[in-house]
């Protein structure tokens, strides 16, 4: 084994980071230079200590682990450095393993400290082995030769299921672990509703409650409940499957590597948001009002507006003024006929969303 091996630690768990430091830190011939907590750091710090060894996580705040070993591919070593990713999804894995040529053994969370360091020794005395064989799951390519949307199709089918299509596919056991949901009271019922032929306002008793065992039921498959945190989580690869708002599919497409992420309306339909400006009738200054509204319809306004918040836009010279590609993007303005049997909420009242309420403490409590 060679002497004085540096290894730098890219973690946004900085407990986990800081717990596998002092144990590789404490082996001999064996130097942490420096700990990262986002991707960026990673990187920077990459740039500057040019460790030996670099242990990344996949998935991290500001800059992912792809995203790093993207750039570190403009960085030129006197030798390059031995790369170990992990990640706790499978799915990250396998994309940043087709993506970058650079890593050298993949590891799935959770890891012991021990397996990380025989991992270390592995890599710094014999020819680099990879933890998950790449002839057995995915063909390792340059990232320029690799079909992304190829990519993600695979590991569907690697999971064993076919691409989801319906809200009661969200309860199929080969998803296990790999479901993100909404952590919100009445989107999560919403799946349970619709996938039982309910509709999303229902204030029949039978039906909330049918709703709320299946969403129990439900729990042992879903990795998390989330809001805004599914759009990250679906960028980093760490799920196969999560519930996303339109608007936030836009952002997704457009990060590097994640644009043929595919966007499904279940079949059951789903649920319907409209953003609008109103005019109070005691406003003080309604002609002011009036004309800032009509300011954020002009069509050259409100494409401004679209491509800022990327929620589609109701106005039709807005829309004419996108390029024809984006006109088309079925996750931003969707057929209509798609959207048949789609609802917008409704105030169910008092004492119905005190039912919901009750109910949805019961599922996140079992």
């Amino acid at each position: 084994m060679n002497n004085n091996i540096s290894v730098l630690i890219a973690d946004d768990n900085e407990d986990l980071a800081k717990e596998l430091s002092s144990y590789i830190g404490a082996k001999p011939n064996m130097t942490v230079t420096a700990i990262a907590t986002d991707g960026e750091e990673a990187y920077t710090l990459i740039s500057q200590t040019r460790p030996d060894i670099i242990i990344l996580d996949l998935v991290m705040p500001k800059l992912d682990g792809i995203g790093v070993l993207k750039r570190m591919q403009t960085l030129t070593f006197d030798k390059k450095p031995k790369i170990i990713v992990y990640s706790v999804s499978s799915i990250a894995i396998k994309m940043a393993a087709s993506v970058s040529p650079l890593i050298d053994y993949c590891l799935l969370k959770p890891q012991s400290n021990e397996r990380v360091y025989e991992v270390i020794q592995d890599l710094t005395s014999v020819p680099m082995v990879s933890a998950i064989p790449l002839s057995h799951n995915i063909t390792a390519q340059k990232a320029e030769e690799t079909d992304l949307e190829t990519i993600v199709t695979d590991f569907i089918h690697e999971l064993g299921v076919p691409a989801p299509t319906k809200w009661a596919d969200l309860w199929d056991e080969r998803l296990s672990g790999e479901i993100l949901m909404q952590d919100s009271i009445r989107s999560a019922f919403m799946t349970g509703l619709k996938k039982n032929g309910y509709s999303l306002n229902s204030t029949n008793p039978d039906e909330i409650n049918k709703a709320k065992q299946d969403l129990i039921d439900q729990k042992p498959l879903v990795q998390a409940y989330v809001v805004d945190q599914v759009r990250d989580k679906m960028i980093g690869g760490e799920a196969a499957v999560g519930i996303i708002y339109s608007g936030e599919m836009l952002y997704i497409q457009g990060e590097d590597g994640t644009d043929n992420l595919e966007y499904v309306i279940p079949e059951e339909g789903t649920d319907l948001f409209i953003d609008c400006w109103v005019i109070p009738k005691n406003a003080k200054n309604k002609e002011n009002a009036e004309k800032w509204i009509n300011f954020l319809c002009r069509p050259d306004i409100a494409k401004k507006n679209f491509e800022y918040i990327t929620y589609p836009t109701p106005n039709k010279g807005a829309f004419e003024l996108l390029d024809e590609d984006m006109q088309n993007n079925k996750a931003v303005f969707p057929d209509i006929d798609s959207l048949k049997d789609s609802e917008v909420y409704q105030y169910l009242g008092d004492d119905t969303d005190a039912i919901y309420n009750e109910l949805w403490k019961e599922v996140k409590a079992n």
